[in-house]
């Protein structure tokens, strides 16, 4: 019995004369007049149509052309529909965009609030948050949901910021840090210096 080729041996013109050899065998013949008998039938309709609608144009002209218009109606309320979805489509905003929308929390109106009941550090560990929410949809610094004050640091050290409001940035974080795992005291000093920082740096007044 003669040993059989090695996989890496047998080339693709043999794998398809093998698998020609398999399909051509009598239990797959059903398979292979399934679908040119599925297309008959289709072509087969098809004409029997034409021809009933060639004698209906020599028999009832009236019905003919009547039948004729209600079918370019229909036609043309499927592309006016289709016209009108796509537009639809377009118009909506991406599924990512507008998650992230609906997600998105204003921290600064947070802060307004907070400062409002005296609670300083609160608002502006919130004027933090909302600074650099502001940094990142700017694409000042790329942030991750893991950085820590410190990584956060380091980065807008290197982000192309007026190198004095950089350093009264980073002071303010390493401030609020303190405060916030510290004594979290109340300073209405701290959140004057955010609003003043939050306000330079999204040009609005403070």
């Amino acid at each position: 019995m003669p040993r059989p080729a090695e996989l890496a041996t047998i080339g693709d013109q043999a794998v398809r004369e093998r698998a020609a050899e398999i399909l051509a065998r009598p239990q797959y013949a059903r398979f292979r007049t399934l679908q040119a008998e599925w297309l008959g039938k289709l072509l087969e309709l098809f004409n029997e149509w034409l021809a009933w609608i060639t004698q209906l144009h020599a028999r009832a002209p009236g019905l003919y052309f009547t039948l004729l218009l209600g079918m370019l109606a229909l036609c043309a309320l499927l592309i006016t529909h289709l016209v009108w979805s796509l537009r639809a489509a377009m118009r909506m905003p991406a599924p990512a965009a507008a998650a992230r929308g609906a997600g998105e929390r204003d921290f600064a109106a947070e802060a307004r609030s907070l400062a409002e009941r005296g609670e300083f550090l609160e608002a502006s560990h919130r004027l933090l948050l909302a600074s650099l929410a502001h940094a990142a949809r700017n694409r000042l610094v790329e942030l991750k949901p893991d950085d820590g004050n410190r990584a956060l640091c380091r980065k807008l050290e290197g982000a192309a910021i007026d190198p004095a409001m950089r350093a009264r940035w980073i002071e303010l974080i390493a401030r609020t840090d303190a405060l916030w795992f510290g004594a979290r005291a109340q300073d209405a000093e701290l959140y004057a210096a955010w609003r003043n920082v939050y306000g330079a740096l999204t040009g609005s007044a403070p």
